[in-house]
């Protein structure tokens, strides 16, 4: 749990031999996030002591699940609906957004820091922090990679 109430999942199941075989990794923010809205100061003074995730109180916040999923099954994959590795966004049934590789726990940080919290990333975290020497398979196909996707290189 982060310090302002959104949960953090990070699961991977490997097999026997250290490949992944599965990842589930989600971001859940605050659903209570008005109560916040209604005095953020007042909400960062007593927490935090300073102006930190202003971004998130503003009020035009829509409180969404962020969800990026990996299974290497060949029998969960269906080419365009759905992908080997993917995003979810909200929770619609059918949302699988096409992703070119398996996340790692770096990855899904930085990207959760950098477009959550922005200004507490910039300010704070910084670019050194976020690398891993690991690099996924590419799981996108041709015909996925020339829809709308996420794709990223190492």
């Amino acid at each position: 749990m982060l310090l302002d109430g959104a949960i953090i999942q990070m699961m991977y199941r490997f097999n026997r031999r250290g490949s992944l075989n599965e990842h589930r990794l989600a971001f859940y923010p605050n659903p209570n996030l008005e109560r916040y809205q209604d005095s953020p100061d007042d909400y960062e003074d007593r927490y935090y002591g300073n102006k930190l995730f202003t971004e998130m109180y503003e009020n035009v916040v829509v409180a969404f699940p962020v969800r990026f999923d990996f299974n290497n099954d060949p029998a969960r994959f269906v080419e365009l609906d759905h992908p080997q590795s993917h995003m979810t966004v909200g929770n619609y049934q059918n949302c699988r957004i096409p992703v070119s590789h398996p996340i790692t726990p770096y990855r899904f940080m930085d990207f959760i820091l950098r477009n959550f919290y922005f200004d507490k990333f910039k300010s704070d975290v910084g670019e050194a922090v976020f690398n891993c020497s690991l690099r996924p398979t590419k799981t996108i196909t041709a015909l996925e990679s020339k829809k709308i996707h996420l794709g990223f290189e190492f």
